[in-house]
């Protein structure tokens, strides 16, 4: 189970914020103690993983993430979760919905840190 919220906002909410304001982020995980162990939750930031939490020997079942963040530009937020099936070799895996966050000053929304590396010569074909 993942439960995420940005300045106390749901998942699936849009934010218009100051530039510069910062943004408070909660989030949590929780796996059945029968079904699995917790191996980390991450907050991905426009498809970046920005801050790991990992359980302590104590806990394997529930993590959880109380964060702040200051945008610079406009971005989507989620969690994702990751963990182990109990007696079984496979990964379990759990991903949000997003929280967009929208700057004030900007109109556009995209990861400015890849446009120079899109060819926009490319074109997209279908067979």
């Amino acid at each position: 189970m993942l439960e995420l919220s940005v300045n106390d906002q749901p998942m699936g909410s849009e934010i218009t914020v100051q530039k510069d304001q910062p943004l408070h982020i909660k989030a949590s995980a929780r796996v059945n103690p029968d079904y699995g162990e917790m191996s980390a939750l991450y907050l991905v930031v426009l498809g970046d993983r920005v801050k790991t939490i990992v359980p302590t020997e104590n806990d394997q079942m529930e993590l959880a993430l109380d964060y702040s963040l200051t945008p610079s530009e406009n971005m989507w937020l989620a969690v994702m979760a990751i963990g182990r099936a109990r007696g079984s070799p496979k990964n379990l895996m759990a991903h949000s919905a997003p929280i967009y966050v929208m700057l004030d000053t900007q109109k556009r929304f995209w990861k400015t840190a890849a446009v120079p590396g899109i060819d926009q010569e490319e074109t997209c074909k279908f067979e």
